[in-house]
């Protein structure tokens, strides 16, 4: 779909993450 990015490491992923993952999009 996108890019996630963490709010703790900042660090993006290209997957799909878990529901309970904090997403910023």
């Amino acid at each position: 779909i996108g890019l996630f990015k963490s709010p703790e490491t900042g660090k993006y992923f290209r997957a799909k993450v878990p529901d309970d993952y904090p997403i910023c999009s």
